[in-house]
């Protein structure tokens, strides 16, 4: 198996993540009983795997995937440990989705920049670590943004229109469905 420099380079993005979700694991205000947003969506995901699917009977003012989201990772994985490193996971995806549309948009050198910069950005990383929703809005809509790029620039296959065609459907229905998803987490996306 090839080695690639993207994939050193991911391998370290994850390193770094993994190395700030072991120093804050402990924090206090970093529990799923810290209050505020984090309690609510621990407490809703509870409740879905306790079998109220619907969430009812009333209203709840928090979006509704990241509840699900929580609710299927506990389900499988039993931990909030797991949760949190499967975010520093899709946050390290994320690093590479910006790689992917940079490239495409603005050539291989970008591509290096962006992903060094988003590897680089905190915030992202200390949200990542959080039982909190904004968790999964940098994969979401790095995804989101990589399939738009890959649409607007898929190359045409010559002497056959339809294989064109298709492709750019699909990079399409990849960026409306990521973007779908992300308006399930951030209504305001």
């Amino acid at each position: 198996m090839r080695i690639t420099r993207v994939g050193i380079f991911l391998a370290t993005v994850f390193a770094a993540k993994l190395v700030v979700l072991l120093q804050l694991k402990d924090h206090p205000l970093l529990q799923p009983d810290a209050g505020l947003d984090t309690t609510v969506y621990t407490q809703l995901a509870a409740q879905v795997l306790a079998g109220n699917l619907s969430l009812g009977p009333g209203l709840y003012f928090v979006s509704p995937l990241y509840i699900y989201v929580l609710a299927a990772v506990l389900a499988v994985g039993g931990t909030f440990a797991t949760v949190r490193v499967l975010q520093i996971v899709l946050g390290t995806l994320a690093v590479w989705l910006v790689f992917v549309a940079a490239r495409e948009w603005f050539g291989h050198r970008a591509a290096w920049m962006a992903a060094i910069l988003a590897g680089l950005t905190g915030l992202l990383t200390f949200h990542e670590v959080l039982l909190l929703q904004a968790a999964l809005d940098p994969f979401l809509t790095a995804a989101g943004l990589a399939a738009l790029a890959a649409a607007l620039r898929a190359p045409s296959v010559v002497n056959d229109p339809t294989a064109t065609y298709r492709r750019v459907l699909g990079w399409f229905g990849a960026a409306g469905l990521a973007f779908g998803v992300q308006a399930l987490n951030r209504p305001n996306v």
